[in-house]
């Protein structure tokens, strides 16, 4: 086995930050989630390099901000000059393996790693009740036939939350029904309107343009739709957005008992993180796409299951500033390499 140790990055899609029941949030349920954190430090200032799906993994996977890279938005296309991760870590005796999505745009996967799972087609924005159901088997296969030579660096990037989307979507030109009028939730089933609810209208032009104003720039029909919501209706998209978190986070679960099980996690790092938040509601808005923090501050954790590995057990840094571009430096540092420069050349 390699003195170098495995490193595994998992990581969740417009999963807000506080949405994970080891930091005190008492609607959702996310044990596996919290084996991470009880097993590692979780850094409390860490923000999305862009909080959109495409920008932000291209950080990630090259420690560039978006405007370096080409990718300031979804639809943009990598620089094809800046290396990424997995390149980086092929050219330095890691096996460098993507498992889910990818949604790197300009930058095929199948170039920079070995592909456990990707799809018959290319995931893309939803069906993570598919998806994602469909990684833990083929990183339970990874883990088991895993020969300890080379060591590893194993992503798998989820889709859920991300369907919370879809959700929205689904009720553009039809009502939401009432589950608590149906039965099929009670008044404490459903989570409170959160607290930033209600907004400071004093925003930028930029941003009424984008996101408030009629036929506005981006999604005006979900938009249109939530202007006729109410109270209720509100905290019913809030309840689904935490169900989906408690989905994903089963998969997860099924990934660490693996991770235990294969006599790996003594000698693997593992990252967890969110490439972008969801509003559900916080300044009375919806998924990402903003500065606010629901939109741009996400999870990042750092943990080991096991104890030979030097980190620590349960911490909270709430002093450190983290972000996206600090992953690939991040896993760089643990596989002992030095990365190339990562500022525009």
């Amino acid at each position: 086995m390699s003195d170098r140790p495995n490193i595994l990055f998992i990581n969740t899609d417009q999963h807000t930050w506080d949405v994970i029941s080891a930091y005190g949030n008492t609607h959702v349920k996310t044990p596996h989630i919290d084996h991470l954190h009880n097993n590692g430090i979780s850094f409390m200032r860490s923000y999305s390099s862009d909080p959109v799906c495409a920008p932000a993994r291209a950080s990630w996977m090259t420690g560039r901000y978006t405007s370096e890279a080409g990718t300031p938005f979804n639809g943009g296309h990598l620089h094809e000059n800046i290396p990424d991760l997995g390149q980086i870590l092929q050219q330095s005796d890691y096996r460098a393996i993507h498992c889910g999505k990818w949604h790197v745009d300009g930058r095929n996967v199948y170039d920079s790693f070995d592909v456990l799972y990707y799809g018959q087609q290319r995931i893309g924005a939803g069906g993570g009740e598919y998806y994602d159901a469909a990684m833990p088997h083929a990183v339970v296969d990874f883990l088991t036939d895993y020969d300890k030579t080379d060591p590893f660096y194993l992503q798998v990037w989820y889709v859920n939350p991300h369907d919370i989307c879809e959700y929205g979507h689904n009720f553009e030109t039809k009502e939401m029904p009432d589950a608590v009028r149906r039965g099929m939730l009670t008044e404490k089933d459903l989570p409170p309107l959160p607290d930033n609810f209600n907004y400071d209208t004093r925003e930028t032009v930029l941003h009424r343009v984008c996101r408030r104003i009629d036929e506005c720039l981006i999604h005006w029909p979900i938009l249109r739709a939530m202007k006729t919501w109410d109270e209720r209706q509100w905290r019913t998209f809030i309840w689904h957005h935490h169900r989906f978190v408690e989905k994903v986070d089963g998969e997860i679960g099924l990934i660490l008992t693996a991770l235990e099980q294969s006599g790996l996690a003594d000698n693997t790092v593992i990252i967890f993180s969110v490439d972008h938040g969801e509003a559900f509601g916080q300044h009375q808005m919806f998924q990402k796409f903003s500065l606010y923090e629901a939109s741009i501050r996400v999870p990042f954790i750092v943990s080991s299951l096991g104890h030979n590995l030097n980190i620590p057990k349960g911490a909270f840094d709430h002093r450190h500033f983290v972000s996206g571009v600090d992953l690939l430096p991040t896993v760089c540092d643990y596989a002992g390499i030095n990365p190339p420069n990562m500022r525009g050349e």
